[in-house]
């Protein structure tokens, strides 16, 4: 298993750093966020080293993805929340602090206060076929 010996989800992963471990398998890792939003905010990672979610393998995203369909109902549970949102951050712009994939489950409840949701934009004429052409051809 790929570690990198200084970042800080390798180091919860291998047991150097302790934290409150929710769940564990051999391709996935859980555990309670130390800088929560929520009571029962979670973190998912791969235990293997990648830093962004989009250089995971299609059989460790199929592990997150079991393992978020098994645990987020749990925590929904366990706090009494009312749902959850599920958040990836890939790449700095978008506020990935650390730089080993993840996703978070943060439990919400009505009148929590969090960002409900953010602003929109109005695409300029033409614009919106011009990104979903492009995006269907580099997938070809």
């Amino acid at each position: 298993m790929c570690m990198l010996e200084n970042c800080i989800f390798c180091r919860i992963v291998k047991g150097d750093v302790p934290s409150s471990v929710i769940f564990e398998n051999d391709l996935v890792f859980s555990f309670l966020d130390i800088h929560p939003f929520s009571q029962g905010h979670c973190l998912v990672i791969p235990k293997q080293h990648f830093a962004r979610f989009e250089d995971c393998p299609p059989d460790v995203v199929a592990a997150l993805a079991q393992a978020l369909a098994k645990i987020a109902p749990l925590v929904v549970q366990t706090v009494q929340a009312q749902g959850y949102n599920l958040l990836v951050n890939s790449g700095l712009a978008a506020g990935q602090v650390v730089e080993h994939a993840h996703l978070h489950i943060i439990p919400r409840c009505q009148g929590d206060h969090l960002i409900q949701h953010s602003p929109t934009i109005q695409y300029p004429p033409c614009r919106m076929e011009e990104i979903s052409n492009h995006i269907r051809e580099l997938l070809h």
